[in-house]
C-alpha cells in the first residue's frame, strides 16, 4: 500500500540480508558487457512463458513503452529513485511525528486530522508495518475505511487495523480532545 509497493525492489535490504548488485542496470547493459566479454551465458526458458505477469510485462509491454520512448528505462529508472527518496523522507518524518504526537498506543487525534491526507495515510502505513512487519495485506480500500473511522471523531468508532489489531477513536481526560487508540488482542 502507498509508496511502499510502487517504488520497486531496493538494490540492498538489510532486514532480509539480501543484495540485488544488478538491479540497476538493463538486461541490454548486462548482455553487452557479457559480449564483448566472450563470457557464455544461460537464457532461463521460463522467463518467455507469458503465463506468468510479470514475463508479459517484461515481453510485451515494456518494449512497447520503450518504442513511445526510447529513454523510458532511464526515465522510469530516475523516476523509482524519486519514489524511493520521497518513501524514505516521509518515513522519516513518520518518525519524527509519532514522537512528538504519538504515546504508547495513543495518538493525538486533532493533530492527525490536521496533517495533510497523503501523510496521515503514510502515518497509517507506517504504523500498520511497524505492527504487523509489512504491508503486504494493507490494501488502500482498508486505509479508506480506516481514515474513515478516523474522521466521524466519534468516541467508540472501532476498526481492526490488521490481524489482531484495532484502531479504535476515545475520549481523553478532557471531553474535548480524542485520541486514536491502537489495540493489540492475543
Amino acid at each position: 500500500a502507498h509508496l511502499n509497493g510502487i517504488k520497486g525492489m531496493a538494490t540492498a535490504s538489510t532486514a532480509r540480508h539480501l543484495l540485488r548488485p544488478l538491479l540497476g542496470i538493463t538486461k541490454t547493459e548486462i548482455l553487452n558487457y557479457l559480449k564483448k566479454h566472450k563470457i557464455e551465458y544461460r537464457l532461463d526458458g521460463s522467463n518467455n512463458n507469458t503465463d506468468f505477469s510479470r514475463n508479459r510485462l517484461r515481453n510485451n509491454i515494456i518494449p512497447q513503452f520503450s518504442k513511445l520512448n526510447p529513454n523510458y528505462e532511464q526515465t522510469f529508472k530516475e523516476t523509482l529513485q524519486n519514489l524511493t527518496q520521497t518513501s524514505e523522507f516521509l518515513e522519516e518524518q513518520c518518525k519524527i511525528w509519532l514522537k512528538k504526537y504519538a504515546a504508547k498506543l495513543q495518538i493525538q487525534l486533532e493533530k492527525f486530522l490536521k496533517e495533510h491526507r497523503a501523510f496521515q495515510k503514510q502515518l497509517l502505513v507506517h504504523i500498520y508495518k511497524k505492527i504487523h512487519g509489512s504491508t503486504k495485506k494493507l490494501t488502500n480500500k482498508h486505509l479508506e475505511e480506516v481514515m474513515s473511522v478516523i474522521e466521524l471523531k466519534q468516541s467508540g468508532k472501532k476498526k481492526e487495523f490488521g490481524p489482531g489489531t484495532f484502531l479504535e477513536v476515545v475520549r481523553g481526560p478532557k471531553k474535548s480532545t480524542h485520541y486514536i487508540r491502537l489495540e493489540q488482542q492475543n
